[in-house]
C-alpha cells in the first residue's frame, strides 16, 4: 500500500508516509499538482489535512465547498479532512491521552485548574492550539508546533478512543481514522 499525506498541519510528520505541501502550500493545491504523479507511482490512497485557522469560523463553510469542487477525480480518490479550527481539536478530544502527559491530568482536574471542559465537542474552541497549550502548561508541560511536540502527542493519542467517543468529540476526524483503519486492514 502506498499512500501520501500532504498536510499543512504545524510542519507535522507521520512516520514511514510520504509527505508533501508541509509549507506554503494547501494540501488540497499540493494534491492537485501531485495527483498524476501519485496515481502513476501507484499510490493507492491520497490524503490530505489541514487546519481552517487562519480562516474564520464564518467561511468554513466556504473552505469546504471549495475544498470538494476543486479536489481531483480519477482512479484514486483523495481524502481532504479539514480539522475545525486547528488538529489540536483532535488531540483535546482524545482526552485519554492526557494523562500519559501527566497523571494527574483527568477530566476533572483539567477543569478545575484550567476551567477546560475537554468533555464536549472539542471543535467548538476556537483556539485549540491555545487551549492544549494553557491544558499542558498546568503540569508544567509544554506543547508547541513543534514537530517534536507534534509527534509526541501522537505517539499517545489511542485510536481505539477515536472510534469509540473521541470522534464524536472532533467528528472530522472520524473520515481520516475510517480511512486508515481501511487502508491497515
Amino acid at each position: 500500500v502506498r499512500i501520501s499525506i500532504a498536510a499543512r498541519v504545524h510542519q507535522l510528520a507521520i512516520s514511514n508516509l510520504s509527505m508533501s505541501g508541509l509549507l506554503g502550500a494547501t494540501p488540497l493545491s499540493t494534491i492537485r499538482e501531485e495527483y498524476e504523479s501519485l496515481v502513476a507511482a501507484d499510490f493507492t490512497h491520497i490524503i490530505g489535512l489541514r487546519d481552517v485557522r487562519p480562516i474564520k469560523r464564518n467561511n468554513m463553510a466556504r473552505l469546504f465547498e471549495s475544498t470538494l469542487k476543486y479536489k481531483p477525480t480519477g482512479t484514486v480518490d483523495p481524502l481532504i479532512v479539514i480539522a475545525v479550527m486547528e488538529i489540536e481539536s483532535w488531540f483535546i478530544s482524545e482526552n485519554s491521552h492526557f494523562t500519559k502527559v501527566d497523571q494527574s491530568l483527568t477530566p476533572g482536574n483539567i477543569l478545575a485548574n484550567t476551567n477546560i471542559d475537554i468533555t464536549v465537542n472539542s471543535e467548538n474552541f476556537d483556539e485549540p492550539f491555545e487551549t492544549l497549550q494553557i491544558i499542558y502548561s498546568s503540569v508544567g508541560e509544554t506543547y508547541t508546533k513543534s514537530k517534536d511536540d507534534a509527534q509526541r502527542t501522537i505517539s499517545i493519542l489511542d485510536m481505539r478512543q477515536y472510534l469509540a467517543d473521541a470522534g464524536a468529540r472532533a467528528p472530522t476526524v472520524t473520515p481520516f481514522v475510517t480511512r486508515i483503519q481501511q487502508i491497515l486492514a
